[in-house]
């Protein structure tokens, strides 16, 4: 007999939502004085979401929603040009190869919208 279960969408990481496997959790094994110190400084820190691959993307191929994830990361972690919301990356072109948990930066992207006014995109074979 089929049971129904009903989750709330952070479980599952819904629109908006992070998943847990979208977290990165720390462990310290003997840290120590200085060791906790660090923990409890790296805890405290405030997070931002980033688009990932969520998994390989080859150059030149379009991105899709199955392409990316939001994972949230410090602050201080994101790198310059990193997307925060996947709509801003859904149908543009990946310009060199993407591994699955690498953050997506805007200038590895090419807008398939202005390459149809005829720009033209070099993109590494």
């Amino acid at each position: 007999m089929p049971i129904l279960t009903v989750v709330p969408k952070r479980v599952l990481g819904g629109p908006g939502q992070v998943s847990p496997s979208g977290k990165i959790t720390l462990a310290g094994i003997g840290l120590g004085g200085q060791g906790t110190e660090n923990m409890v400084a790296l805890q405290k820190l405030p997070e931002v979401q980033v688009v990932v691959a969520s998994q390989a993307v080859t150059v030149r191929s379009p991105l899709t929603e199955n392409d990316v994830v939001l994972r949230s990361v410090p602050v201080n972690l994101a790198p310059e040009g990193a997307l925060q919301e996947t709509r801003a990356v859904v149908g543009k072109v990946a310009m060199t190869d993407l591994v699955p948990g690498e953050v997506i930066l805007q200038q590895r992207l090419a807008d398939t919208k202005e390459s149809s006014r005829n720009n033209c995109y070099i993109c590494p074979s």
